[in-house]
């Protein structure tokens, strides 16, 4: 009997999470904010020398730590891992079919393709069929590397956390649930 009384209590809840939980879109923004600005201070992370293609650290560390951190941090403090898992699973949901993705990410290649074809004549399918292959070694890797650790993190935080398609019925941001 004692177990259940126990168990029914409330948890008591940190003030930090309190004020979160008050105001999850001021602590999200302010996350993000003081995490892209220490980023940003530190020299070594901002190096172009370090990562392959010209990358620095600094432009994948500021969306992982500064979008997907917050967000998953907040989610939490509002909804606990309910939340959280709802917010990964809204992430990873596939919208439509993947020939969808296919158009789009190949649609704007070809398109710019046919538009300076037409604008120079043959010159850009010489030049593509000359040097095709930095398409596999160079621009393809790049736009994964960009995909993952960029994009992917930025849509947790914004698409998924600041901006949920469910805040219209909720009438707050963060995941309903």
């Amino acid at each position: 009997m004692a177990e259940i009384t126990t168990r029914s209590r409330p948890v008591p809840v940190s003030s930090i999470r309190r004020i979160v939980a008050r105001h999850p879109v001021a602590a999200f923004l302010t996350m993000m904010f003081v995490v892209a600005i220490l980023v940003s201070l530190s020299p070594v992370l901002t190096r172009r020398d370090l990562l392959p293609f010209g990358q620095a650290p600094y432009d994948w560390l500021v969306h992982i730590l500064g979008s997907a951190v917050p967000a998953l941090l907040v989610t939490a403090a509002l909804h606990g891992r309910e939340g959280v898992r709802d917010l990964a699973g809204r992430c990873l949901r596939w919208r439509v079919s993947v020939r969808w993705y296919v158009f789009a990410l190949v649609g704007l290649p070809v398109a710019m393709l046919l538009y300076a074809t037409a604008l120079y004549g043959a010159a850009p399918l010489t030049a593509l069929a000359d040097r095709w292959t930095p398409l596999f070694t160079q621009v393809l890797p790049l736009l994964v590397l960009l995909v993952v650790f960029s994009n992917f993190a930025e849509e947790i935080g914004f698409t998924g956390f600041l901006f949920p398609g469910s805040s219209s019925v909720t009438g707050r941001c963060g995941p309903a649930l």
